[in-house]
């Protein structure tokens, strides 16, 4: 059947009705987003994934209506902003999920970025970013302190859950991974007593500077529009103690942003040690359509951790978001299958990983919420197994992570979910 209406092309919209130029308009959005190429060739042994629906999709009914809206140009962007732990900071999952709506709904541009290097493998698929070695401090939550993980000043992590901050003359940069230019830059900074001067550098030209001394802390933002062809901007932090967050990147154009903010062995209850009052501020700004939240699989390492204090944290997390976003749609999804290694047994599937699981998709539903379950897309319990011996490897050996391959896989899975939503929202008539 895809194949015959391919070969048609789309059908065409009879104008007589509303109703009837809505349904129109989401069956050529579901079928275009269904023929979008995807950036490489298939991953090899496609019957690994098991196709999953989205559970609970009416909560994403402002998001379908945003999309509709969209690709019939009668708005200019939808967002949305991802949390999760490290199955994210690679911005392979997200990226493929990004490059897949963007080619069909337009290139808003590669959304907010974090600065000044917070870790070294910090990654997102559309930018690089790079800055002076050593003169950065990176501070977020960790769940232990020690050697390379310092203990923050304080709770002010913002909108991505870190701030990098320098007290000396230092450089940062960033540099779009391919040649569409950027339109506009929206800085995330602190203002604060000491704070110092941060230049902003295009072309060797300065387009934009800006004081961050305050008599209080306080967030502070810089919209700055950019010369025509821009691709790299360079910041210059002097005068005292610069703290930055992060920069929303925007090409100026209609489409899809989507925001990959994942931080290393994150789990729920990180961003409940984010302070309220600035992360809502910055959320706000950021106005996503759909928030996306990816946790549970740090989780299943604290054997402490019960069931009940588990859905607890998730909980409170979900009405956190609640209030800061009451309009924004909700999609929360648990994470893929995953081992644990014990010295005296070995591998295991733990048991409390689909007790999380469990809690996540009660907790979602009862606030409002679209689910998404990886771990079933993998084929259940035990996927994670199947992903590493398959040929090449979908997973990694840590029996945690997945290979790009594998990541791109799932992506595609989520990707035919949202299209059967699109499919099953359309509105009912002749």
């Amino acid at each position: 059947m895809d194949a015959v209406r391919e070969a048609r092309g789309p059908r065409r919209c009879s104008p007589r009705r509303e109703n009837r130029q809505a349904r129109c308009a989401l069956l050529v959005l579901g079928l275009a987003l269904a023929l979008v190429p995807r950036a490489e060739a298939a991953p090899p042994a496609p019957s690994l994934v098991v196709p999953t629906p989205i559970e609970n999709e009416a909560a994403l009914a402002p998001l379908l209506q945003k999309l509709v809206a969209l690709k019939a140009r009668r708005i200019r962007r939808v967002r949305i902003t991802h949390y999760g732990d490290s199955h994210v900071t690679s911005d392979t999952f997200t990226g493929e999920l990004r490059a897949r709506l963007q080619a069909e709904l337009g290139d808003g541009g590669p959304g907010f970025v974090l600065l000044g290097k917070p870790w070294p493998s910090y990654t997102h698929a559309l930018v690089k970013t790079g800055a002076d070695a050593g003169a950065w401090r990176a501070e977020r939550l960790f769940a232990k302190y020690g050697p390379g993980r310092p203990k923050p000043r304080d709770d002010l992590f913002g909108l991505a859950g870190v701030s990098v901050s320098s007290r000396q003359s230092a450089g940062a940069w960033l540099e779009l991974r391919r040649r569409a230019p950027l339109d506009r830059l929206d800085l995330y900074v602190l203002r604060q007593p000491g704070g110092g001067r941060l230049d902003l550098v295009v072309g060797g030209q300065r387009v934009r500077w800006l004081f961050t001394a305050a008599s209080e802390k306080e967030a502070a933002f810089a919209e700055v529009s950019l010369p025509p062809g821009t691709t790299r901007v360079e910041l210059h932090a002097s005068l005292g103690e610069v703290r930055l967050f992060g920069a929303d990147l925007a090409s100026g154009r209609p489409g899809i942003v989507y925001d990959a903010l994942g931080l290393n062995g994150a789990r729920a209850a990180t961003l409940l040690g984010y302070a309220e009052p600035l992360w809502s501020e910055q959320l706000r700004r950021l106005n996503p359509d759909l928030v996306v939240l990816a946790f549970g699989a740090n989780e299943v390492d604290n054997e402490q951790l019960t069931r009940e204090a588990f859905a607890r944290g998730f909980d409170e997390l979900l009405l956190r978001m609640r209030r800061m976003l009451p309009t924004a749609a909700c999609l929360v999804i648990a994470p893929p299958d995953r081992g644990r290694y014990r010295r005296k047994t070995g591998w295991e599937i733990p048991e409390n990983q689909g007790f999380f699981l469990e809690e996540e998709r009660r907790l979602a539903r009862a606030r409002g919420c679209a689910f998404w379950d990886q771990r079933a897309a993998m084929g259940g319990a035990g996927g994670i197994l199947r992903f590493l011996t398959a040929s090449p490897p979908l997973a990694q050996s840590d029996r945690v992570h997945l290979t790009g391959r594998g990541y791109r896989l799932l992506a595609e899975a989520l990707h035919a979910a949202l299209v059967a939503a699109l499919a099953r929202a359309l509105p009912a008539g002749p």
